[in-house]
């Protein structure tokens, strides 16, 4: 079953982290608002919430962070450790989100995403 962000788990995101507000034209808000600067907010928000569907489309906008913060070449090692252990430990719910940046329809990782090759490491731990 696939499964996409909720309007509810998107409203709550934007106000417990001051997210932009959803466009009424928005098809992909979790990727419009990722950002390289707030990863760490982002990881303390994803421990500090239980709700599934926020946990959900807190962990797309995490690695879509994580990426960005890889071609800016700032990507902290110990937070790409972190992030990669909630994904291992949480692989279930975020099996959509891993197999989107693993892009295994890809042989040449210069066609994919800056993440891809750790995205496709980590899932050998699952």
């Amino acid at each position: 079953m696939v499964k996409y962000p909720t309007t509810k788990a998107i409203a709550s995101l934007i106000e417990k982290l001051n997210l932009p507000q959803q466009d009424p034209y928005s098809q992909d808000w979790e990727f419009e608002v990722v950002n390289s600067k707030r990863i760490l907010d982002f990881i303390a928000c994803y421990e500090s919430i239980n709700d599934i569907d926020e946990k959900f489309t807190l962990m797309i906008i995490i690695v879509g962070s994580c990426n960005d913060a890889l071609v800016e070449g700032i990507l902290d090692e110990a937070i790409w450790e972190k992030v990669k252990a909630y994904l291992i430990r949480d692989n279930n719910l975020h099996k959509a989100t891993i197999n989107y940046w693993a892009l295994e329809d890809y042989d040449e990782l210069e066609d994919c995403f800056e993440i891809t090759s750790r995205i496709r490491e980590l899932k050998s731990y699952i």
